[in-house]
Formats: structure tokens, C-alpha cells, sequence
């Protein structure tokens, strides 16, 4: 762990590190305690219900109720997190120690897979009868063990409590072996904080306890560390090689140096890298830039980023950074570079950067890879520090991460049962020192504690979700410091979850970077005082916000220790004036603004709010345009081509793509949906967009002209070498305000439509402005979301005679954001402040997760944290005859054998035909996974034991044309082609 996440916990041992450490050893030593007991003990094993180890304990002269289990038929199992929780509570009562007090270390014993406690009595484990709280408390093991009263319960046994004194013992063991000695436990007995006497742990600290408690437990649990010892040794046959290797492993459990001897060479054999520590920080800002991000010679830091870096080189406290600036600008970098500032301030061992989508965080991963490989590490260290890992559903698609992990296969962890060599624990060390994926951190729930993670923003939202293994993710996201892109683009519903997350980060002292290309007065404030009023540990640091001036644009809000301030920068220079009108919504309008922008060709885009509109646009470009010049994208396409189609993009739209070296197409459109705005690094001539809400739209702006070609935009052909938006989706203009298409007003509340033309200026037909970028993003937005309707309302000229309408969308607007808040809190993990003034132990029960489509945990929460429908992804495959194949286009259409798993590579390609289902065909999830279920059974019974393929559902589709192959689901036909990806006639799209 790093300095900074251990002094959290330190500080609640009253500065004392040697007692935090032995506290915190102690609790990781004993956290199966609970196996210590009748129950767990008389729980059967292997084939037979009669196998158990009873006999063993038996002949100890522990004794057990009759011959079978202790727990009793219909009696719910305790487990032993539960069990060890009350067993640690009894024994600190010896000590003195509180009931409410010892539970603070109790819980984390109960917590220790993942769930948060409940209490601990036996009132609150049963129905509460005195008969059931005995029956609690002989399953812990506390009944009399004289032989002629075997079972009787007897409340004044203190002398003849033959478990206790075992339990006890093993306690006094593990005390002695973590350095925790009776003046300790006395002094944590008498210590609290927050001014709460019964207070001994914040609940920041029980977190990251707890999850410290996981870790240590998964690691002693593998078996590829830890061989299991057999209960029958005298079984074994020594002349076997199996036999031989259990009898070696029995000789190390017989004495505790053969115990140490066990430990060290599991913890070589892991090799779990440390902590990233940075030990060469460039001092200059030009330096610093220059060697992280390859910047040429002589060129300078941007004045957002120098400020940035200013900034985080001078605070003595680092916490939040706001930072708002301009599409281009280099937030990115500023971020990062602040970043590894931050980090070695706070004494943070890592870096998380969180996006909103796939897309994005694939794209930045190639950004922050490069990053990680540029930065130094402690030079003390011969292990590789930098450690990565890429969460989200998709990772293993991505080139660069499954090249990483093909390399990690193939290193050699040279470790053999005598320790002859020292393994790397799946991460090789070599002379450049590469970022690495390590193999203990490759999993889904253990990859966020990896030291450098890029992922979609939900891991982070899921901080402050009540799942299980949450306090894991805790531990994982308060080592590191964390950057959250795109903050602006969350709804009401995920911000909850945003704003819980910076609570939590900001009682762990962890530095969090959020950028944005501008926020509202309203949301910076709300963020900003999420993260003080966790830091602060309350609400009294909510009124010091600073108050901005409009125009105030690029700006950077962050604090030092409790203060908040702000500091605005100069533009980079670059400016660009883009000439905006409205246009018609047929689709006729943009045909006939295309033809006459494009006669001397030019690339355009073209950006719609559904993948319907989409669809129904391209087919009506290509039919004028050609199928040549005219590419679809959106997120409707199975993997392998949505991939495909971004890397064409990039290619020929990118910022290395111009006219003179042929990359940059003559004449070519590409029609989207909003993943052109986020995740793409295109330049288009000429935009065409839908209506969408003001710091969309500027979002969408700025991939007109987003790279400069030549002097006067002279690499552009002469018509399109002024930037120029053409902005649709609006049906009519009526007395009361302009009327949108029903499937915008789907996506996007109406008001913040309305909003988003009455900031423009455009009041009908017709209307059009110019906007200067970056000039007028930050009073265009903030006006658009002044908090006051009335204010509003006169800021934004709305006419006399569409303000009634207008407010009434106000309403209910109002009503939708309460009802998501509402929602979420259903979900959310308890308050912290409110948790940690409350003098009680952590405490909560299991949230109820949306998801009845997910795969897995992980996928239910990533659901649960965002506000929509379940939706079912499926694999797409063609029938051929009595067979099924992939498609054509896919490993040339390769045949799928259904009696056997497919070999790996064929398994690996058809998981790349995965496409999620729209909503239209997804309204009644359980019937539509009862009808695939049925379909594909006969083809995927025998895949159930693949590691890719176990659990998938597949759509099976008959070819419908020359590269087009349909079905029918739910009484609604579905078709799929390379071209348009996947449609639904009944939805908004028509076959054509």
C-alpha cells in the first residue's frame, strides 16, 4: 500500500504506524476465525453427506452434537465471517471492551467476503427466541462438553468452554505473531475519534481494513501458493508424485519456522508488485511535458496545462481539481502531468483515469499506456511498478491490452517448490521497464487495485454502490489518484453515484481530477462540495464555494486542504468561428445542404441522436452519394466491426490524415451517433447535427475544423474552408415554441432542447448565428443552465409566447431529475459523514441490483449505476443448412462444430460478434431470453464448460441478401448487415 492510503488508517491509531500496521496484521491474521467452530467444522465434504472432519476435532476432545452437522434442517447457515465476528467480540470483552467498540473490529471479520455486516448478536441472526439464540450459540460452540451433558446449553459455562478456549487460543496466537500486545488492545479500547467515545474506526479506515482482509484472504487462499495439506496423510502414497508433494507440503504445517519457510515462498511465488513511487519528476514545466508526452523541441506547455502543473506544484494539501477548458486544449495531458504531481504530494501509489463509454476509454488507453512507459519509478525497486489493467466489458478486444496479456502468458515465473528461483508473478521485469498486465491483478474485481487503471467511469460510480467486495474497490481507488473525464456528460441518476464516490475519495484524502469542457455554476459546486464535505467529515465547508464570472473560461477550481479557489487561464491562441443555421429535419434538407456544401468535395459529418435516424440517414446519403463515400457508425454494430469501422476513421480522418499524403478522403461523409462527439480524434469540413442540449452541442462543434490544415484552412476545398453547422431535428415551429421528433425528446429532456436553441438565438425558421470557439462555450452553457428559471428565462430571451409551454418542460424536467435522485438512492452506499458522526460500527445491507440480463456481479452494477433498461447482448451466427457459422466477413465465415467447444481462436471471433439488442425488441426481458434460450439450446449445450462461450446466448439469422441476414424476436423482425448494422423494422428504421 502506499504512504498516503496507510496514513488514513494510521491517523485513527492516533499517528501510530508500528500499532496500525499490528492492528491491521492481527485482523488479516484472524479473519477465518470462525472456521474455529461446530459449524463450520461439522460441514461435509467430497462425495459422501457423511464425510466431514468431526472425527479430527473429536479426538482433540472437542466435542459436537451427535454425529452430523450442527446446523440443523431448515436453520440458516451462519458462515463464519458471521461466527468470527461474535467470537473476536467475546474475546475483546475479556479486555474490557465495549460491545459497540469491538464491533468496529468484529465487522471486518463478518465483511471479509465481501458483504457489509449486520449485527453481530444472535437476536439479530435468528427469529430472536431464546430457543434460537441458543441454537446461535452452539453453533459457535458455546455449550457445555461434559460428555453426559453433551448439547444442553448452560449460560454459566465460562470454565468448561472447550471451543472457547481454542478459539482464544488461536486469537492469542495470531496476537502474538502480528506484535499486538495487551497494552494495545487496552489502548484501542480507550481510543476513539471524531469526539464519539464508542468511535474507534472511521468508516474510511474499516473499508480499506476490510478490504486489506479480502486481498490477504484470496492470496492465502489459492491453492497455487498454498497447497493444500490432505486430512489423511497416512492415505498418501509416498511413491507417487502426487503423494509425495502432499506428504512435502504436511512437513512444512508441523512447526512454525516450517509455517514461515510456507508463507515466504507463496509470497515470492506471487511477487505482488509494490506501489507505484515516482523518483525522477522533471522540475520544469517544459521538461516535464516534453519527456511524458514526446512534445517536439522548443515547444511550450499550453496555458491550461503550465497553470495546472503551477497550481498542483504549490498546494500543500492536494484534493479536487476542476479543470474546464476547450475541446483541444490538452486537458488530457494537463491532467496527468498534475496527476503525477498530485501523486507524489499525497503519497499515492497509482493513477485511474475513468471515461464515459468503451469507445473513450479504449482511445485514452493507448494515451495512458504511452504515459505510464514515459514516467519514472523508485529506483530502490527491482520490481515493475507499473502495473495495468483496463476495465470494462470489452477490455480483451483492445490490440494493445490483449497484446499486453499475450505477452504476460509467455514470461516465465521460473518458481519451483524449493525456491530455487523468484518468480514475477506474471510480470516480467525487463531493462526499459514496460508497463505490465500482472497476472494477480487480472481479475474483474481484483484488477482496480492494479497501480495504473483506465476504465469506463461506472468502476468508479461502483465506489459508492452497495455490492459486494465495494470495500475492495475502495481500497483499489483510494491508492491512486483519480481523473474522471467528461464529467458533464452523467444524468441525474449517475451523479448520485458521482457525488457518493468523491465523498468517499474525499475522506480517504485521495486527489481527484475531474475535467470537463465546462460545467454549470450549479454541478462545479455540487462536486466540489461532495469532495470537501467528505474531507472535511462535514457540511460546514459548503458556503466558501468561490462564484465565477460568466465569461470566466479556461478555469481551474480546486483546493488546498478545506479551501476552494479558482484561477482562470488564457486560451491557447487557436480559435475558430463556425457559422451555425438551422436546416430542416427531413432528411431531403441535409441531402440537398450536403450536395451543394460537397461539390468540390470535403469531408462531412453527420451526427444524429439515434442509431434510427442513423440508419435512416445513411440510406438516404448513399443513395445520392454512392456507398463509396458514405460510412455508418454508432454502437449497433457487433465488435469486431465497430472496431473496424473506428480504426477506418482514424485513418482517414485523424489528425495525421491530410490530402497531400492520400489518407484523407476527396469527398466522403460519415453518418453517426453521439460516439463521433466522444470518442473519435476526426476532422470533418462541414457538421451536420440533431438538436441536443447547449454543452452537446458545443461538445459537437468542435469536430468542425478540430485540426488546422494549412494557412486560411487551405488544404480544404475553397467552399468549406469556414466551419460551418448545419443543425436539424426540429419538426415545426409553433406559437408556443418549437416542436421536436418524439425520439428526441426520448433521449433528451425538452427544455434542455428549447434551451439549447433560445442560447443560439434561433427563434424560427431559418435562424442562424456564428460561435466562437472557445470564446462563447462558457457563457453559452452557464446561462443555458442558470439554476433560477426566472433569471433564465430573461437571460435567454424567451419569447413572451413560448414561456408557458417552456416552464411547464421546466416542471417537468424538475420532476425526472427528483425521480432519478430518488432512484438511485435505493442503491447507494450509506452517507460517510453521516456514517462516521453516527458513532456506530460500518453497517448496511445488500442492495437489490438491477440487471436480470447481466452475465455476472460486475455487469449487474455497471447496469445499476446508470439509468437504463436492461438490454440482452447476443452473438450473432448465420445458418447454413443443418450448421451454423460465423459471418461471412468473419474468419471467412468459418463453420461453428456444436458437438465439441470451439477451438480457442474460432471462440475468441465469435465473442466478437456481440451486439447488444435495442430497447424496442428488449421490453420484456424474460420472455425474450426464454425464446433465445430455446432457439440456440440444441447448438450450445455442449459450450457450457467454455471459459468464452459458457452462458452466451446466440440470435441465429438466415441470410436475407447479399450481406444482410435476419430473424424474428418477439414478433419483431431483426436484421444485420456490415453496412448498417443491426435494425429493427418495427423500431424507427424501414428496410430499404
Amino acid at each position: 500500500m502506499p504512504q498516503g492510503t496507510k496514513d488514513i488508517i494510521i491517523a485513527d491509531c492516533n499517528g501510530d504506524a508500528r500499532l496500525a500496521r499490528s492492528l491491521v496484521t492481527f485482523l488479516a491474521g484472524i479473519h477465518d476465525l470462525g472456521k474455529a467452530s461446530p459449524e463450520f467444522q461439522s460441514q461435509t465434504w467430497g462425495s459422501g453427506e457423511e464425510e466431514n472432519l468431526m472425527w479430527k476435532l473429536r479426538d482433540t476432545g472437542l466435542p459436537f452434537i451427535g454425529d452430523s452437522r450442527v446446523q440443523s434442517k431448515g436453520e440458516q447457515w451462519l458462515g463464519h465471517p458471521v461466527i468470527g465476528d461474535r467470537l473476536l467480540v467475546d474475546y475483546l470483552s475479556k479486555y474490557g471492551w465495549k460491545l459497540k467498540k469491538a464491533r468496529f473490529l468484529g465487522g471486518i471479520l463478518a465483511a471479509h467476503h465481501g458483504k457489509i455486516p449486520i449485527p453481530h448478536t444472535p437476536r439479530a441472526q435468528t427469529d430472536g427466541s431464546l430457543k434460537q439464540v441458543k441454537r446461535w450459540d452452539i453453533r459457535c460452540g458455546f455449550y457445555n462438553s461434559n460428555p453426559g451433558k453433551a448439547g444442553k446449553f448452560n449460560k454459566d459455562n465460562a470454565k468448561n468452554k472447550a471451543w472457547q478456549s481454542v478459539q482464544f487460543e488461536l486469537i492469542d496466537y495470531v496476537r502474538t505473531l502480528a506484535h499486538l500486545d495487551d497494552d494495545d488492545l487496552n489502548y484501542l479500547r480507550d481510543l476513539h475519534i471524531h469526539d464519539e467515545p464508542t468511535t474507534l474506526l472511521s468508516t474510511e479506515s474499516q473499508s480499506l481494513i476490510t478490504g486489506i482482509v479480502i486481498m490477504s484472504d484470496w492470496i492465502a487462499s489459492n491453492t497455487l501458493y498454498f497447497p493444500l495439506i490432505p486430512a489423511r496423510p497416512y492415505d498418501c502414497d509416498e511413491d507417487s508424485d502426487r503423494g509425495a508433494a502432499l506428504l512435502y507440503e504436511c512437513s512444512f504445517i508441523e512447526t512454525s519456522e516450517g509455517l514461515r519457510k510456507r508463507a515466504d515462498r507463496a509470497w515470492r511465488k506471487l511477487d505482488l508488485p509494490p506501489s507505484w513511487k515516482e523518483n525522477a519528476m522533471p522540475q520544469t514545466d517544459e521538461e516535464l511535458f516534453a519527456e511524458r508526452f514526446s512534445f517536439p523541441a522548443h515547444a511550450q506547455p499550453r496555458p491550461v496545462q503550465r497553470i495546472a502543473t503551477d497550481i498542483a506544484r504549490n498546494v500543500k494539501d492536494p484534493g479536487i481539481m476542476i479543470i474546464e477548458a476547450p475541446m483541444g486544449e490538452g486537458k488530457t495531458e494537463a491532467a496527468l502531468a498534475v496527476a503525477e504531481i498530485f501523486a507524489h504530494k499525497a503519497e499515492r501509489g497509482g493513477v485511474c483515469v475513468a471515461l464515459p463509454t468503451m469507445a473513450t476509454t479504449d482511445a485514452m488507453f493507448e494515451r495512458v499506456n504511452a504515459w505510464v512507459n514515459r514516467l519514472g519509478q523508485d529506483t530502490e525497486s527491482s520490481a515493475n511498478e507499473r502495473t495495468m489493467f483496463l476495465a470494462h466489458g470489452k477490455a480483451w478486444l483492445n490490440k494493445t491490452y490483449a497484446e499486453m496479456m499475450r505477452a504476460n502468458r509467455f514470461q516465465d515465473i521460473g518458481m519451483d517448490l524449493d525456491n530455487n528461483a523468484v518468480g514475477t508473478g506474471g510480470a516480467a521485469i525487463n531493462a526499459t521497464q514496460q508497463a505490465v498486465v500482472n497476472d494477480w491483478f487480472s481479475g474483474r474485481k481484483r484488477g482496480v487495485l492494479a497501480n495504473f487503471l483506465v476504465c469506463t467511469v461506472d468502476q468508479v460510480l461502483m465506489a459508492a454502490l452497495r455490492m459486494k467486495h465495494v470495500m475492495l474497490r475502495q481500497l483499489g481507488l483510494a491508492n491512486k489518484v483519480v481523473i474522471i473525464d467528461e464529467c458533464h456528460a452523467y444524468d441525474a441518476y449517475m451523479q448520485q453515484y458521482l457525488q457518493r464516490a468523491l465523498e468517499w475519495l474525499g475522506g480517504c484524502h485521495a486527489p481527484v481530477i475531474l475535467l470537463s469542457a465546462t460545467l454549470s455554476d450549479k454541478l462545479r459546486n455540487t462536486l466540489a462540495s461532495a469532495y470537501l464535505r467528505g474531507a472535511a467529515c462535514s457540511d460546514s465547508q459548503m458556503d466558501n464555494l468561490p462564484v465565477l464570472d460568466k465569461n470566466a473560461y479556461p478555469v481551474i477550481t480546486y483546493t488546498d486542504g478545506l479551501t476552494v479557489q479558482s484561477c482562470t487561464a488564457d486560451p491557447s491562441g487557436r480559435k475558430t468561428a463556425v457559422e451555425c443555421a438551422v436546416i430542416d429535419d427531413d432528411v431531403s434538407a441535409t441531402v440537398r445542404t450536403l450536395r451543394e456544401r460537397l461539390a468540390d468535395g470535403g469531408c462531412a459529418g453527420v451526427i444524429c441522436d439515434t442509431v434510427g435516424r442513423a440508419q435512416n440517414m445513411y440510406e438516404a446519403l448513399k443513395g445520392v452519394f454512392g456507398k463509396e463515400c458514405v460510412t455508418l457508425s454508432h454502437s449497433r454494430f457487433v465488435d469486431c466491426d465497430r472496431m473496424n469501422n473506428e480504426a477506418g476513421l482514424r485513418q482517414k480522418l485523424g489528425p495525421k490524415a491530410t490530402r497531400a499524403n492520400g489518407e484523407r478522403p476527396g469527398k466522403y461523409i460519415v453518418v453517426g451517433t453521439q460516439v463521433l462527439e466522444q470518442s473519435l480524434d476526426i476532422d470533418f469540413d462541414v457538421l451536420v447535427t440533431d438538436i441536443a442540449p447547449i454543452d452537446l452541442v458545443m461538445q459537437r462543434l468542435g469536430r468542425v475544423h478540430r485540426h488546422h490544415r494549412g494557412d486560411g484552412e487551405c488544404d480544404r476545398p475553397e467552399r468549406l474552408r469556414i466551419a460551418r453547422c448545419y443543425i436539424r431535428g426540429i419538426d415545426r415551429w409553433g406559437e408556443t415554441g418549437p416542436v421536436f421528433p418524439k425520439v428526441l425528446t426520448m433521449v433528451y429532456e425538452q427544455a434542455s432542447l428549447k434551451e439549447a436553441l433560445e442560447t443560439l438565438g434561433y427563434y424560427g425558421v431559418s435562424a442562424h448565428s456564428t460561435v466562437h470557439l472557445p470564446d462563447d462555450i462558457a457563457p453559452l452553457v452557464r446561462s443555458a443552465y442558470e439554476d433560477d428559471d426566472t433569471t433564465r428565462i430573461e437571460e435567454l430571451h424567451v419569447p413572451q409566447s413560448w414561456r408557458e409551454e417552456y416552464l411547464k418542460d421546466c416542471n417537468e424536467r424538475r420532476r425526472t431529475i427528483g425521480s432519478k435522485e430518488a432512484k438511485a438512492q435505493g442503491y447507494l452506499l450509506h452517507d460517510p459523514v453521516i456514517q462516521n458522526s453516527s458513532g456506530e460500527p460500518w453497517e448496511d445491507g445488500d442492495a437489490v441490483q438491477k440487471g436480470d440480463a447481466a452475465n455476472n456481479e460486475e455487469e449487474k452494477g455497471q447496469m445499476t449505476v446508470r439509468d437504463t433498461h436492461d438490454t440482452v447482448e447476443v452473438l450473432l451466427v448465420r445458418r447454413c443448412g443443418d450448421h451454423l457459422a460465423l459471418l461471412p466477413w468473419v474468419m471467412e465465415g468459418r463453420e461453428l462444430p456444436t458437438g465439441e467447444v470451439p477451438p480457442d481462436d474460432v471462440s475468441v471471433k465469435l465473442i466478437q460478434c456481440a451486439v447488444r439488442l435495442p430497447l424496442s425488441v428488449c421490453s420484456d426481458v424474460d420472455t425474450l431470453i426464454g425464446e433465445l434460450e430455446n432457439r440456440c439450446e440444441e447448438y450450445v449445450r455442449n459450450w457450457q464448460d467454455s471459459a468464452w462461450l459458457g452462458g452466451r446466448l446466440l440470435l441465429v439469422m438466415d441470410q436475407e441478401g447479399d450481406d444482410a441476414f435476419g430473424s424474428t424476436l418477439t414478433g419483431k423482425h431483426v436484421w444485420y448487415s456490415r453496412e448498417t448494422g443491426l435494425s429493427v423494422e418495427n423500431g424507427e428504421t424501414k428496410r430499404t
